[in-house]
């Protein structure tokens, strides 16, 4: 096996549009794409600033994203977003920012969880 071959920290995988990010520890894999299939939805134009519904039927997580419309950055190649994660553990709500990483993909440079209800 080479180095890192077990590590799930990092995803290597890109759903939709959305480039690879660094996975959050306590996020599953699988939650972790339909988080990020979310974003690329929330990121659209036509639906920038609602909250775009997420499931996962393998693990019964669901959860919403918010893409907020206006820009975080300068130039308008970043924007914030909220998240939201119900599973078993409870609500996990999350902010982050995603930034465009080349032609319409989206990576995700931060995601923190705010709080856990």
């Amino acid at each position: 096996m080479s180095p890192g071959f077990l590590d799930d920290t990092a995803d290597n995988m890109t759903t939709g549009s959305i480039a690879s990010s660094l996975k959050p520890g306590n996020v599953e894999l699988s939650d972790w794409i339909a988080i990020r299939s979310a974003l690329n939805e929330a990121t659209n134009q036509e639906t920038a600033g609602a909250p775009v519904p997420w499931e996962n039927e393998s693990t019964g997580s669901s959860g919403s994203l918010l893409a907020f419309a206006a820009p975080s950055d300068e130039i308008g190649r970043c924007k914030n977003f909220a998240a939201t994660l119900q599973n078993v553990d409870g609500i996990h709500r999350y902010k982050g920012e995603a930034c465009i990483a080349g032609q319409e993909n989206w990576r995700i440079n931060r995601f923190e969880l705010v709080d856990h209800i």
